[in-house]
């Protein structure tokens, strides 16, 4: 079952202008519910302009972008932004946490902006830690916790509002490679318990251990993808 399509995707940095940028053409694809799919390519190829896309991050020049049952490419300003806020979780090679707030603050960062009610905050913190195995690291501050521990709460933080879809830009950048490899498993299992995951990635022996291999090279997907 299809849960995402990009149908003839362009993306133009600066367009009109004498510095405009191609950096996606014409990309077209589909990702299914529950699928962990790994996006490669060479720096400048687009993948990180492909996972903006897909998160409500940039609205591309052209071309069709469904998700579930919304036409993201057609959204305003402000549908786009309770689609990422609701249906995207991000997670970010810097892990982009607040390196002096408590695990409970940063996790909880996303309800704080929905304009749902999100009933008990820490209770919900509680049960997404739970799943990653760091619950007792509630109340510390991120700055005292390690690489791999940041990672997890990073995840956590993507999966407090129950996601259609999580993106991972270069996850595994910032991490050692036994962290590396502990944080796909932990996305393996996520993938197991019906979420998809959408990982851009230069490490090829781990984009091997996801489901599909989308390659992409200057700004279109290779047909040996």
């Amino acid at each position: 079952m299809s849960l995402l399509t990009l149908n003839y995707i362009t993306m133009v940095y600066n367009q009109g202008k004498p510095n405009a940028v191609k950096a996606l053409s014409d990309v077209s694809l589909t990702i299914g519910a529950g699928e962990m799919v790994a996006v490669v390519g060479a720096s400048g190829s687009g993948k990180s302009t492909l996972l903006h896309i897909l998160g409500g991050l940039l609205r591309p020049t052209s071309g069709t972008y469904i998700a579930g049952d919304q036409t993201v490419s057609a959204h305003s300003p402000g549908q786009m932004a309770r689609f990422r806020n609701e249906k995207i979780g991000f997670v970010l090679q810097d892990f982009g946490l607040l390196e002096e707030r408590t695990v409970l603050e940063n996790v909880s960062l996303p309800m704080l902006f929905s304009p749902k009610p999100m009933g008990n905050y820490a209770d919900a913190v509680k049960s997404k830690l739970t799943l990653l195995d760091m619950e007792p690291y509630l109340n510390k501050r991120v700055s005292q916790l390690s690489g791999g521990q940041k990672q997890r709460v990073a995840v956590a933080r993507a999966l407090i509002m129950d996601p259609l879809v999580i993106l991972a830009d270069e996850p595994t950048g910032a991490l050692d490679s036994a962290n590396a490899i502990q944080l796909f498993e932990l996305f393996r299992s996520l993938c197991n318990d019906g979420h998809t995951l959408v990982v851009a990635t230069h490490d090829m022996d781990l984009a091997a251990q996801c489901d599909r291999v989308i390659r992409l090279a200057d700004g279109r997907v290779s047909p040996a993808a």
